[in-house]
C-alpha cells in the first residue's frame, strides 16, 4: 500500500486531488475508484475540488499551472476523452465517509450476509441505548433462581450495568474482545456476549449503527467470495485522515489490502488526537512500516501554504524538539516545512507569554485571560478584524473564562459550541414524536415509546414490542388509553404547520409539567434553538422537517447548538482541527494534565478486556495513560498549526516565592508539560527565531 505523510498545511486534499488526475490519466475508471474522507463535509469538498481540476484540465490543458499536465502523445484526442468520461462518472463515483464506505461494501453483498439490502442506519447513541435495555432485561431475567446468568449477574452486581455500556463503548478497538481467567471476568464475558446476542437480534439485518456497520465489514471480508467482489468493485481506495482511524476500520483495510485492493492512505501521526474516540495511531504506524519494507512510502509533503515564516520555523522546531524526545511521535513522522506560495511572503509572529507567581494557578489564569484580552486588542489595533481571531482551549471551563476577560474589555466573542446538536436526546424526541404525528407504526413509534414524552416502562416497551406491528395501536389502545390520547393528540399536530408543531410538543405534559420545562438547562437551550430554527427557516410542511432532521443529525459538523455571531471565536482545541484562523490564540498552555483512574479497560487491538484488580490491569493502566500523554503533545502541534499569520500562546506558571532563574530546571518545575516543552524550546536568547518571542509577565491582580 502507498503512505503518505502530510504535515498541516502542506495541501494534503491537494495532493488527492492530483492523484485522481493521474489515475483518470492512467485510463483508470473513476467508477473502480473509491476516495473515504472522514466526515461528509471533506467528501463533498473533495468531490468538488475533483470536478474543478477535471474542468481545468479540459478547459486549460493542466491543472495548477502545470502542476499536473494529461499525457502528452499521439493519442492527445484519446487522452481528453478519459477526462470527458471521467466528468460524466463522478456524480456516481464513491467518495464518501469511512462508514458510507463500509455501508456501499455491505450493500454489495448484502443478500449473502443475511442483511436487507435497504437497512436503515442508527445513531450510535440511539444504539448505545438499545445495548443498554438489552442489558436491563437481562439482567432481570438472571434474577430469577434458575437463570443460566444468575451466577454470573450477582458476582458482578450492580457493577453489571456500567461496565457493559463501558464494553459497548469499547467495541471498535479491537475485530474481537477477550477476557482473563477470574471469576468475575468470565462473569463479565458471559453477560457481555449475551447481551451483545440480544442487541444484535433485535436489530436483526433491517438496522445498524456505526459500530455495527464496522463489526460487520470486518466479518463480511471473512468470506472470499465477498473479498473478492469487493476487490473486483474497487480494485482501488484512496484513504484520507488515515491518522484517526480506530483498530476494527484498520484491520478491515488491512484485510482489503490482503485481498488485492490497491490502499493509498494519506495522514499524519502528529495529528492523531481522537483516542476517546478509540482512535489509535498504530494504525497508521503499522501501515507506515509496511510502506517502508515494500517501497511504496511516498514522499512527505513538505510545502505549507498554511503557515508565514514565523509559524514555519517555531512550528519546525517543536516538532523537531518533540521528536527528539518521543513526546508525540517520532523524527520521521515530524519532517521540516517550508513556506510556499502567497504565505512565504507574510513574514508573521509567534509569541508566547508566561504570567509568573507564588499565587494559586486559579489566580494567575484569571491574569492570563486579561492579558490575553490586552494582546488581542493589540492585533486589533493594528488591523486584525475580531472575525478573522479564534481562541482556543482544551476545555470550555477555560473557554468561560476568557469569554469574561474578553467582556470586560469590550471584545465582540462568542463560543462555537460542540458537535452533535442534532444527535440530543431531547432534540431526537421531538423528531420522534412529531414522526409517530405522521406515522404512528412507523420506526419511530419504539423510540417515542422510550421517551418521557410516552412514559412507558421498559417491559411495557417489551411487551408492545413483541406484538405485531399492525396490532400495536389496538393494543396502545387497550392497555395504555391515556398514551392513546396523547398520539391522537400528536396526530392533530402533524396536521399543522411545522411551528405549531415543535410549540406543540414543547408544551406537551410530562407528569406535572411541560415536556420544555422538564429539562435541564441545557436541554431547554436546545429546544428553544430547535424553534428558534424552525421559525427563521420554516419547511412548506413536517414532512420536509422531518427529512431536515435526518439529514442534520448525519452530519458531523452540526453545531451543539445552531448559532451565529460576530467578533472572536472561542472554540476547544478538538472542535479547531481541520480548520485555520489568521490569527489563533492558546490560552492556558500551562496547564496540567490529570490521570483518571478507570475500573475497566480495553486494550487497542488486542481486545484484551481489563477488570481493576485483576491480573494485567496495572499494565493495561499504565499503556493507557502513556497513550493519553502522548496524544497530549499531539493535540499541542494541532492547536498551534491552526494558525495562517499569527499565535498567541498564553500560561501561567508558579514560580513559589524566592524562586531562583528562569533556567530549563526552574522552568520545568513550575510549569505543566505543554508549558514546559515551548519554553525547553530556545525561544529566548541567542536561540530566538525571527518572529518569535517570549514575554514573562509578573502576576498582578486583574483590574
Amino acid at each position: 500500500m502507498r503512505v503518505r505523510i502530510a504535515s498541516a498545511g502542506t495541501g494534503k486534499t491537494t495532493s488527492l486531488v492530483l492523484r485522481y488526475l493521474e489515475l483518470i490519466d492512467s485510463g483508470v475508471p473513476l467508477g473502480r475508484v473509491a476516495g473515504v474522507t472522514f466526515t461528509r463535509a471533506a467528501a463533498g469538498e473533495l468531490r468538488q475540488r475533483v470536478a474543478d481540476g477535471i474542468a481545468e484540465v479540459l478547459a486549460r490543458g493542466d491543472y495548477l499551472g502545470g502542476a499536473f499536465v494529461p499525457s502528452a502523445d499521439e493519442r492527445a484526442r484519446f487522452e481528453r476523452a478519459r477526462f470527458e468520461r471521467a466528468r460524466d462518472e463522478l456524480g456516481g463515483a464513491v467518495l464518501s465517509t469511512i462508514h458510507g464506505f463500509m455501508i456501499a461494501a455491505l450493500r454489495l453483498n448484502a443478500p449473502a450476509l443475511g442483511l436487507d439490502p435497504g437497512f436503515t442506519l442508527l445513531g450510535e447513541w440511539e444504539a448505545a441505548a438499545i445495548f443498554e435495555e438489552e442489558v436491563k432485561g437481562l439482567l432481570l431475567l438472571a434474577a430469577a433462581p434458575d437463570h443460566p446468568l444468575r451466577a454470573a449477574s450477582a458476582r458482578l452486581g450492580e457493577s453489571a450495568a456500567p461496565r457493559l455500556a463501558a464494553l459497548f463503548a469499547a467495541r471498535s478497538l479491537a475485530p474481537r474482545l477477550t477476557f482473563g481467567a477470574t471469576a468475575e471476568e468470565a462473569a463479565l464475558r458471559a453477560l457481555y456476549r449475551a447481551a451483545l446476542a440480544a442487541y444484535d437480534r433485535r436489530l436483526g439485518g433491517a438496522s445498524l449503527a456505526p459500530g455495527e456497520v464496522e463489526r460487520r465489514a470486518f466479518r463480511m471480508l471473512g468470506s472470499a467470495r465477498a473479498r473478492e467482489r469487493l476487490a473486483k468493485r474497487f480494485p482501488r481506495v484512496l484513504v484520507d485522515e488515515y491518522q484517526d482511524v480506530n483498530p476494527l476500520q484498520g484491520a478491515f483495510f488491512e484485510q482489503l489490502a490482503a485481498a488485492g485492493v490497491a490502499l493509498e492512505l494519506v495522514g499524519d501521526p502528529k495529528q492523531s488526537i481522537y483516542g476517546f474516540r478509540n482512535a489509535d495511531v498504530t494504525v497508521f504506524r503499522r501501515a507506515l512500516d509496511g510502506a517502508v519494507l515494500s517501497g511504496e512510502l511516498q514522499p512527505p509533503l513538505t510545502e505549507s501554504r498554511r503557515h508565514a515564516r514565523a509559524l514555519v520555523g517555531f512550528l519546525n522546531r517543536l516538532t523537531g524538539r518533540l521528536a527528539e524526545k518521543g513526546l508525540g511521535f517520532v523524527v520521521d513522522e515530524a519532517p521540516p516545512v517550508t513556506a510556499a506560495g502567497a504565505q512565504a511572503a507574510v513574514a508573521g509572529s509567534v509569541e508566547l507569554v508566561v504570567v509568573e507567581g507564588g499565587e494559586p494557578l486559579d489566580a494567575l489564569r484569571g491574569r492570563e485571560a486579561e492579558v490575553l484580552a490586552e494582546r488581542l486588542l493589540a492585533h486589533h489595533d493594528l488591523g486584525v478584524p475580531w472575525d478573522d481571531m479564534a481562541v482556543l482551549a482544551r476545555s470550555h471551563a477555560a473557554l468561560t473564562r476568557v469569554l469574561g476577560a474578553l467582556q470586560v474589555k469590550g471584545v465582540p466573542a462568542f463560543v462555537v459550541q460542540a458537535r452533535g446538536y442534532y444527535e440530543r436526546s431531547e432534540i431526537r424526541d421531538v423528531k420522534h414524536a412529531l414522526a409517530v404525528g405522521v406515522d404512528p407504526l412507523g420506526a419511530s413509534l419504539l423510540p417515542f415509546l422510550r421517551s418521557p414524552l410516552a412514559g412507558l416502562t421498559l417491559p411495557e416497551i417489551e411487551a408492545l414490542a413483541r406484538t405485531a406491528p399492525e396490532e400495536r395501536l389496538g393494543a396502545i389502545r387497550a392497555g395504555f388509553p391515556a398514551l392513546a390520547e396523547r398520539m391522537e393528540r400528536l396526530a392533530e399536530l402533524a396536521r399543522a404547520t411545522p411551528l405549531e408543531a415543535v410549540e406543540g410538543i414543547l408544551r406537551y405534559p410530562v407528569g406535572d409539567h411541560r415536556f420544555q420545562d422538564s429539562l435541564r438547562r441545557r436541554g431547554r437551550a436546545n429546544v428553544d434553538a430547535l424553534l428558534f430554527d424552525v421559525a427563521a427557516e420554516a419547511p412548506r410542511d413536517l414532512a420536509l422537517f422531518l427529512q431536515r432532521l435526518d439529514l442534520l443529525a448525519e452530519q458531523a459538523e452540526a453545531g451543539d447548538v445552531p448559532q451565529g455571531g460576530t467578533g472572536v471565536r472561542l472554540l476547544s482545541v478538538h472542535a479547531s482541527k481541520g480548520l485555520e484562523f489568521p490569527l489563533v490564540a492558546l490560552f492556558d498552555v500551562g496547564a496540567w494534565g490529570s490521570r483518571r483512574g478507570a475500573p475497566l479497560l480495553v486494550e487497542p487491538g488486542s481486545g484484551a478486556v481489563r477488570l481493576a484488580g485483576a491480573p494485567g490491569f496495572a499494565a493495561a493502566q499504565a499503556a493507557a495513560w502513556q497513550r493519553a500523554d502522548q496524544e497530549s503533545y499531539r493535540l499541542l502541534y494541532v492547536a498551534v498549526s491552526r494558525a495562517r499569520d499569527a499565535l498567541v500562546m498564553t500560561g501561567s506558571r508558579r514560580a513559589p516565592p524566592g524562586a531562583a532563574g528562569t533556567g530549563p530546571e526552574a522552568d520545568r518545575a513550575g510549569a505543566g508539560p505543554w508549558l514546559a516543552a515551548l519554553l525547553d524550546l530556545g525561544l529566548e536568547g541567542a536561540d530566538a527565531l525571527p518572529g518569535v518571542g517570549c514575554e514573562r509577565v509578573p502576576y498582578a491582580p486583574p483590574a
